[in-house]
């Protein structure tokens, strides 16, 4: 593969991974991230490493240098932030108690005048933990490890540990709110066992397994005072960690009825309608739910709980099957968030027309944020649902559609929790966090703190909730073919349409919009010609022209024994007419990273197809066929310029091609022998028949190549396994962004040929 393809496969991650990285997760992995399963807006937590005296002073010293270094505004609204630390050290100092340091960093971080910061003690996760425990114990399921008591200031890692918050596959259906102080069930998902064992939107939650909830809420209050709404996050915890857990034993409710009388339920937990999906960079993997349903012959309803690249084709899906209705609800309620490529392609699907999504502000960057086109579109009438566990990028797609006049928004004021922000655990156990940018919405307000506000609120409470089941949707219903909705569409037109121009004069929809919010640089150079003239054909950054312009034909003879000795050795490759490899590759952009299986197929000379298979960009193929081409992405991804099926780019084991051709090189010499990393190398210096200098090394103890080099850009080969009649490369290095790892490599055997032809999904169809 050439430069120019590599970074369309790597850009094409980037922009799933962090193209403003607001992400939601469940309980962290290690390092901790914690962001809004548990709900918080996107929280990265970095291991502390400062040395101070003591573990409050170490803790309350973290806190300030994050603000320090991420904090989005350089100027600290005008304070002196090193006078702000000095003034509160004395009191540091004098703290007794971990809850007293968090109070203080809070203090601290409130004279910034911003809503985003947040203290989360490691008592909350202990406490749930304890709760979780409890119950699994009486079901009579074995948890991974057992509770242990902890005394204030223990810190231990053991209270975030993966294998204590597993992701739920089973569950009983039920979604719910803390309403007037009562964990209520807002709502029943047809065909869960909560609907057939009568569970009805409306009841009171009052135990599970007979652990009092107001009880657990109470002890959760008091221990963890600065947890960031409380009554918000307890409802998504318990149902997240509590009730769906990873297996599928009973579980018993003891509810509140219509008439208040006490009931229990003995529920049988079964398997979760929806898939894991992850969000690249080492964030903890979450559940995806997605539900659609025709209403009516007018109204078509979709709903899913986190924005995740794999939703784009299950909307798309929904979006054929509800061609010809009229007005499509799009409930996000008790949505988390995620990433916001996936909010771009989305928002792409649901306005016909390119708009602004908003303004993202950081310390170096201003970046505005516009729709992702995709082909399959929804022009009807849009209405959203919200409520206050509506947050991140669920928050600032509602806000975006209201304010460029396309959607009306019913239900209950949003969280207010917009910020991509960045969590740190500190020394104490406690974990911060704080805000790392800005985001405006496309009429220059905040969503941060204040929330979107809907067009029509309506906040169910119990007793709506017991008469009506869903008063928000059933509020939606009455107005899809009302006046209304056209009146309250007109209140929402932008005094200044944005039409996705950018004031930096970068074009966000463009291949090379990478994790920062900059354009990457371009090739250094044009690709070269491949495999028969002579050019190393797979080295991204050759070209033509000559960097060494030398007439000499010199070929020295120790270099030639070395090239000869490693062409034996690799076997005869001209001999080879097809093969594939399978394994994953890894991609690397600055401090981002991600992951994706990877197939490549190759039958010479004229056919190849290159398959990724990601849960940041689904499944995306490129195929060349002689000159016939095509891209194909399961996400919608926009097209790519393919290369033809004879283009030096088809060829993943290019550049061994080419320095084992008899004529590859002009002048060759040996350099001699070196130390690299623990590794003796030998290095040879090459000349090829157009004058490009290339270098070459060879593992001295294996005499196989290693390192191929032109320019600023090198290929590494490496993990050699005898495969039949050759001996070939299990991992492919290039220039630090790509490392392909190969599991298995098959040599000449007949190759399926539908892997050459188009796999129509929806996004092909019109």
């Amino acid at each position: 593969m050439k430069k120019e393809q590599i970074m369309r496969f790597v850009l094409a991650v980037a922009v799933g991974l962090c193209s403003l990285v607001i992400v939601i997760g469940q309980q962290p992995k290690k390092p901790v991230t914690i962001t809004a399963k548990a709900p918080i807006a996107a929280v990265k937590v970095i291991a502390a490493t400062s040395p101070t005296p003591s573990p409050r002073v170490k803790a309350f010293n973290e806190a300030w240098s994050a603000i320090d270094l991420e904090y989005f505004d350089r100027t600290f609204g005008g304070l002196d932030w090193n006078k702000v630390k000095a003034e509160f050290q004395p009191r540091v100092d004098a703290a007794k108690t971990d809850a007293e340091i968090d109070e203080l960093i809070l203090e601290m971080a409130g004279r910034l005048g911003k809503s985003h910061f947040g203290i989360i003690p490691a008592t909350y996760f202990r406490d749930i933990k304890k709760l979780r425990q409890t119950s699994a114990a009486r079901e009579h399921a074995k948890d991974p490890k057992p509770d242990k008591q902890a005394a204030d200031g223990d810190n231990s890692d053991d209270d975030y540990d993966d294998e204590s918050f597993t992701i739920g596959r089973y569950g009983v259906g039920i979604e719910l709110r803390r309403i007037d102080g009562q964990f209520i069930v807002a709502a029943v998902q047809p065909g869960s066992s909560a609907a057939d064992g009568g569970v009805r939107p409306g009841y009171v939650i009052d135990k599970i397994n007979d652990i009092s909830l107001q009880e657990i809420a109470e002890r959760i209050r008091s221990a963890s005072p600065h947890v960031h709404h409380l009554d918000r996050l307890l409802p998504t915890a318990i149902k997240s960690w509590i009730l769906d857990r990873d297996y599928a034993l009973n579980i018993k409710i003891t509810c509140i009825d219509e008439n208040n009388v006490s009931k229990e339920f003995d529920l049988p937990r079964r398997p979760l309608a929806g898939d894991i999906v992850g969000f690249g960079n080492g964030l903890p993997e979450q559940f995806l739910e997605y539900r659609s349903a025709s209403l009516n012959d007018d109204v078509g309803y979709i709903k899913f709980n986190v924005f995740a690249m794999r939703v784009l084709g299950k909307l798309c899906d929904s979006l054929a099957e509800f061609r010809d209705k009229k007005t499509l609800i799009l409930d996000m309620r008790g949505n988390a968030g995620g990433l916001i490529y996936a909010m771009r392609g989305i928002a792409g699907m649901l306005e016909p027309k390119e708009i602004s999504l908003g303004k993202n502000i950081t310390r170096d960057t201003t970046i505005n944020v516009s729709t992702e086109d995709k082909r399959k579109k929804h022009n009807g009438k849009l209405i959203i649902l919200v409520d206050d566990q509506s947050i991140s990028a669920a928050e600032i797609l509602t806000a975006a559609l209201q304010d460029n006049g396309r959607a009306i928004v019913i239900g209950q004021r949003t969280a207010g929790d917009a910020l991509p922000a960045m969590g740190r655990r500190l020394s104490t156990g406690s974990i911060f966090f704080m805000p790392v940018a800005n985001y405006l919405r496309p009429i220059g307000d905040t969503v941060e703190g204040a929330g979107v506000q809907p067009d029509i609120e309506v906040t169910p409470n119990r007793r709506s909730l017991l008469e009506d089941t869903d008063p928000v949707l059933k509020k939606a219903l009455s107005i899809a073919n009302s006046e209304t909705y056209d009146q309250l569409l007109a209140l929402h037109k932008l005094p200044k349409t944005l039409k996705g121009k950018h004031s930096d004069g970068i074009d966000r929809n463009s291949s090379t919009f990478a994790v920062t919010g900059n354009a990457l640089p371009p090739p250094r150079a044009k690709v070269s010609p491949g495999p028969g003239s002579g050019k190393l054909s797979a080295i991204p950054g050759i070209t033509e022209g000559s960097a060494n312009t030398s007439n000499s034909n010199k070929k020295d003879p120790k270099a030639l024994a070395v090239i000869t000795t490693a062409a034996k050795l690799v076997g005869d490759l001209d001999s080879i007419k097809s093969y594939s490899a399978d394994g994953n590759i890894f991609i690397k952009l600055g401090d981002q990273s991600g992951s994706m299986k990877y197939n490549f197929s190759r039958e010479r000379p004229n056919k190849y197809a290159v398959t990724l298979i990601s849960d940041i960009v689904g499944v995306t193929r490129t195929v060349g066929v002689g000159d016939d081409t095509f891209f194909e992405s399961s996400a919608g991804l926009p097209d790519q310029k393919v290369p033809a099926g004879t283009s030096p780019q088809a060829e993943l084991l290019g550049p061994l091609f080419d320095i084992f051709s008899p004529d590859y090189f002009r002048s060759v010499s040996y350099d001699g022998e070196f130390d690299s990393d623990g590794r003796k190398l030998m290095v040879i210096d090459g000349v090829d028949k157009n004058g490009m200098t290339v270098a070459i090394t060879f593992d001295s103890k294996t005499g196989l190549p290693f390192r191929i080099t032109a320019r600023s850009f090198e290929v590494s080969f490496d993990r050699y396994r005898q495969t039949g009649s050759f001996m070939l490369p299990r991992s492919v290095s290039m220039s630090g962004l790509v490392d392909i790892l190969i599991t298995t490599f098959k040599v000449n055997e007949e190759l399926d040929p539908t892997v050459f032809e188009r796999k129509e999904n929806c996004f092909d169809k019109p």
